[in-house]
Protein backbone atom coordinates (compact mmCIF):
# COMPACT_ATOMS: atom_id res chain seq x y z
CA UNK A 1 0.00 0.00 0.00
CA UNK A 2 1.14 3.35 -0.83
CA UNK A 3 1.82 5.29 2.19
CA UNK A 4 3.29 9.13 2.95
CA UNK A 5 5.61 7.59 5.63
CA UNK A 6 7.84 4.33 6.19
CA UNK A 7 5.58 1.37 7.59
CA UNK A 8 8.62 0.44 9.62
CA UNK A 9 9.24 3.38 11.16
CA UNK A 10 7.28 6.02 10.16
CA UNK A 11 9.41 8.60 8.85
CA UNK A 12 8.11 10.48 5.99
CA UNK A 13 12.00 11.21 4.29
CA UNK A 14 13.76 9.21 1.95
CA UNK A 15 10.47 6.83 0.57
CA UNK A 16 10.59 3.86 -1.57
CA UNK A 17 7.75 1.63 -2.73
CA UNK A 18 9.17 -1.96 -2.22
CA UNK A 19 7.28 -4.80 -4.43
CA UNK A 20 6.17 -7.74 -1.93
CA UNK A 21 6.49 -9.64 -5.58
CA UNK A 22 8.79 -8.28 -7.81
CA UNK A 23 8.13 -6.82 -10.95
CA UNK A 24 10.83 -9.32 -13.15
CA UNK A 25 8.49 -12.06 -11.30
CA UNK A 26 5.26 -10.90 -12.18
CA UNK A 27 4.18 -8.84 -9.42
CA UNK A 28 2.47 -5.43 -10.48
CA UNK A 29 2.29 -2.02 -9.23
CA UNK A 30 -1.05 -2.18 -7.70
CA UNK A 31 -1.20 -0.91 -4.13
CA UNK A 32 -1.51 -4.25 -3.02
CA UNK A 33 1.54 -5.54 -3.73
CA UNK A 34 3.52 -2.33 -2.61
CA UNK A 35 4.60 -0.73 1.09
CA UNK A 36 6.07 2.28 1.53
CA UNK A 37 9.88 2.04 3.33
CA UNK A 38 11.90 4.56 4.08
CA UNK A 39 15.37 4.03 1.68
CA UNK A 40 17.16 2.62 4.88
CA UNK A 41 14.65 -0.06 5.70
CA UNK A 42 13.83 -0.68 2.04
CA UNK A 43 17.84 -1.86 1.77
CA UNK A 44 17.50 -3.68 5.14
CA UNK A 45 14.77 -5.86 3.28
CA UNK A 46 16.82 -6.53 0.44
CA UNK A 47 19.86 -7.06 2.33
CA UNK A 48 18.19 -10.01 4.42
CA UNK A 49 19.66 -13.25 3.12
CA UNK A 50 19.74 -12.25 -0.42
CA UNK A 51 18.80 -14.38 -2.89
CA UNK A 52 17.03 -13.89 -6.19
CA UNK A 53 14.21 -12.88 -4.62
CA UNK A 54 15.00 -9.83 -2.57
CA UNK A 55 17.93 -9.23 -3.68
CA UNK A 56 18.03 -5.34 -5.43
CA UNK A 57 21.23 -5.74 -8.06
CA UNK A 58 19.93 -9.17 -8.86
CA UNK A 59 16.45 -8.44 -9.39
CA UNK A 60 17.24 -4.74 -11.37
CA UNK A 61 20.15 -7.24 -13.65
CA UNK A 62 17.19 -9.25 -14.06
CA UNK A 63 14.51 -6.65 -15.02
CA UNK A 64 16.48 -5.21 -17.08
CA UNK A 65 17.59 -8.35 -19.12
CA UNK A 66 13.74 -8.75 -19.45
CA UNK A 67 13.06 -5.38 -20.44
CA UNK A 68 15.87 -6.10 -22.99
CA UNK A 69 14.30 -9.57 -24.70
CA UNK A 70 10.90 -8.19 -25.26
CA UNK A 71 12.27 -4.88 -26.52
CA UNK A 72 15.20 -5.78 -28.64
CA UNK A 73 18.36 -4.70 -27.22
CA UNK A 74 17.53 -1.06 -26.26
CA UNK A 75 19.35 0.72 -23.38
CA UNK A 76 19.53 4.33 -22.07
CA UNK A 77 17.33 7.08 -23.24
CA UNK A 78 16.15 7.79 -26.38
CA UNK A 79 18.06 10.69 -27.98
CA UNK A 80 16.59 14.18 -29.31
CA UNK A 81 19.05 14.53 -31.88
CA UNK A 82 17.52 15.50 -35.25
CA UNK A 83 18.69 14.17 -38.60
CA UNK A 84 20.11 17.76 -38.81
CA UNK A 85 22.08 17.30 -36.01
CA UNK A 86 23.17 13.96 -36.83
CA UNK A 87 24.60 15.54 -39.78
CA UNK A 88 26.59 18.28 -38.11
CA UNK A 89 28.32 16.22 -36.00
CA UNK A 90 29.25 14.14 -38.57
CA UNK A 91 30.29 16.92 -40.86
CA UNK A 92 31.89 19.27 -37.81
CA UNK A 93 34.04 15.55 -36.70
CA UNK A 94 35.19 15.50 -40.34
CA UNK A 95 36.81 19.16 -39.41
CA UNK A 96 38.36 18.32 -36.44
CA UNK A 97 36.21 18.97 -33.91
CA UNK A 98 36.74 16.72 -31.14
CA UNK A 99 34.14 14.63 -28.88
CA UNK A 100 33.72 16.99 -26.28
CA UNK A 101 32.91 19.94 -28.07
CA UNK A 102 30.46 18.59 -30.42
CA UNK A 103 28.57 16.79 -27.15
CA UNK A 104 28.49 20.12 -25.24
CA UNK A 105 27.64 22.19 -29.06
CA UNK A 106 24.95 19.40 -29.30
CA UNK A 107 23.87 19.43 -25.68
CA UNK A 108 23.80 15.35 -25.72
CA UNK A 109 26.58 12.80 -23.50
CA UNK A 110 29.64 11.96 -25.06
CA UNK A 111 28.58 8.74 -25.57
CA UNK A 112 25.72 9.79 -27.89
CA UNK A 113 28.38 11.43 -29.90
CA UNK A 114 29.90 8.71 -30.45
CA UNK A 115 27.35 6.34 -31.31
CA UNK A 116 26.03 8.97 -34.10
CA UNK A 117 29.45 8.90 -34.97
CA UNK A 118 29.52 4.81 -35.18
CA UNK A 119 26.23 4.54 -36.92
CA UNK A 120 27.69 6.96 -39.94
CA UNK A 121 31.03 4.78 -39.97
CA UNK A 122 28.72 1.53 -40.47
CA UNK A 123 26.40 3.06 -43.06
CA UNK A 124 29.53 4.15 -44.85
CA UNK A 125 30.75 0.78 -44.70
CA UNK A 126 27.58 -0.86 -45.84
CA UNK A 127 27.79 1.30 -49.02
CA UNK A 128 31.08 0.56 -49.87
CA UNK A 129 30.31 -3.27 -49.52
CA UNK A 130 27.43 -2.68 -51.97
CA UNK A 131 29.89 -0.50 -54.82
CA UNK A 132 32.38 -3.67 -54.37
CA UNK A 133 29.77 -6.09 -54.92
CA UNK A 134 28.08 -4.31 -57.75
CA UNK A 135 31.48 -3.47 -59.35
CA UNK A 136 31.98 -7.61 -59.17
CA UNK A 137 28.84 -8.42 -60.78
CA UNK A 138 29.38 -5.80 -63.85
CA UNK A 139 33.34 -7.31 -64.05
Amino acid sequence: MKLDFCCICGTKENLHNHHIIPRYRGGSDDETNLITLCGTHHSWIHGLQPTSWNSHGKLVKQGIEKFRKENGDVWGRRTNLTEQSRKNIIRYRSCGWGIKRLAKKFSVSNQTVRKVLSEQKQEHEHVLDLVKNFRHIVE
